[in-house]
């Protein structure tokens, strides 16, 4: 998209955001956003904004680094990176610690996205936003059990609140469990295990299973520890899960990401992405990252695929980023997460498991009223009720 093409729905904070963008990935000069600069009244609070929103502030940092574009959203940058600097260090530091102590338990625990993407993407840990530890984990809750035991005897604690008596039942209905360290009274970490990917409510229909992912773990060693890592093809679609299907490709930080894919001189092997895409029915949300990483940062992957008739839904949700509240829930992107499917029966299908996890138990109803393990089933009753307690009690 040519800048006159962006100017046509866009303010200039967000095209001169694309302009700084696509200088970092060289698809423009810096000749070309300096004079857009000049020309152009930038709302600087308004563009810091927007940065912070998309999670670039290393990407926009290093380039006005570069090119010196205004001295008061640059000293601002700089201190913000060189806090990040030091954070994506203390992250990587834990997830080794943590990674050694699974891998002596003999439990089977592969980091991925955060500092490691940005390791073998970004060949930089200072370049890429990230808060958390994520793991990808057997779903076997022996090893559920075995990995809180380990975790907690280093300091953290539980990040999910179920009773013994209900927490088998809680997990075979939940696919993510969190322990958080505190420092000062402050959260310094959040450790996630993934038992599934994705959400086969929320995200696909068939789930994709961490056995597929690790399916071809390389081993490497990071600062003389020796872990085993998801592959480059692997970890992409890992983050394509989350990036594309659950997000919606609805940040910038998101099309970086998959634009330093295309750029990497990892070995992707593209047939096997979009191999995987068919059989877990994805295709469509990849083709639209690809379209709009094409379109705004002009960086192109080089293989065949079928193109959306518009991305325009998806790059309206984009660009006001900075306008939406922070934290995710289920609702948000819906009606993206609908356009995205690959056929109406998709659509279908996701409409109908929606419906069914609404009517679905939580751990609230066993707070609410508890029952014996083998009532469980009526929770499938207690739920209506304690909603509409709690909508009466809400109207009063």
């Amino acid at each position: 998209m040519t800048t006159g093409e962006l100017k046509k729905d866009n303010t200039p904070e967000v095209i001169a955001l694309i302009l700084v963008c696509r200088v970092f990935l060289k698809t423009a000069t810096d000749e070309e956003l300096s004079n857009f600069l000049v020309k152009e009244k930038i709302d600087w609070t308004l563009f810091y904004d927007m940065v912070r929103a998309h999670q670039i502030r290393p990407i926009v940092n290093k380039v006005f680094a570069d090119i010196k574009i205004n001295e008061g959203v640059s000293g601002r940058l700089q201190s913000d990176c060189m806090q990040i600097t030091l954070r994506n260090f203390e992250h990587y530091r834990e997830l080794i610690r943590l990674s050694n102590l699974f891998q002596k338990a003999g439990i089977t625990a592969v980091p991925y996205k955060g500092c490691l993407f940005s390791l073998q993407f970004y060949h930089d840990i200072g370049l890429r936003e990230f808060s958390d530890l994520d793991f990808l984990i057997n779903p076997d809750l022996k090893d559920v059990h075995a990995i809180g035991e380990i975790i907690v005897e280093s300091g953290y604690v539980t990040g999910f609140d179920a009773p013994e008596k209900f927490r088998e039942f809680y997990f075979s209905h939940i696919r993510e469990f969190k322990f958080l360290l505190f420092a000062d009274n402050k959260r310094k970490f959040l450790a996630e295990f993934h038992s599934l990917l994705n959400d086969p409510v929320f995200e696909t229909d068939l789930p994709i299973p961490n056995a597929y992912l690790f399916g071809d773990l390389k081993e490497e060693i990071l600062n003389g520890n020796n872990l085993r890592l998801l592959s480059p093809t692997k970890h992409f679609i890992a983050m394509l899960t989350h990036h594309g299907i659950r997000e919606q490709w609805t940040s910038l930080k998101n099309i970086m990401d998959l634009a330093m894919v295309i750029r990497s001189d990892s070995a992707v092997n593209w047939d096997s992405v979009f191999e995987c895409g068919h059989t877990y029915r994805f295709n469509k949300v990849l083709a639209v990252g690809l379209q709009i990483a094409d379109d705004l940062f002009g960086v192109n992957a080089g293989v065949p695929y079928r193109k959306v008739k518009t991305i325009t839904p998806w790059l309206k949700k984009l660009f006001s980023k900075h306008l939406q509240k922070p934290g995710r829930t289920w609702r948000n992107n819906f009606a993206l997460k609908l356009k995205s499917k690959d056929s109406a029966g998709d659509k279908y299908r996701m409409l109908f498991a929606h419906a069914r996890h609404i009517a679905s138990p939580s751990i609230l109803d066993y707070k609410f009223v508890q029952l014996p393990r083998p009532l469980f089933f009526l929770y499938l009753f207690v739920k209506p009720v304690r909603m509409l307690r709690k909508r009466v009690k809400g109207d009063g």
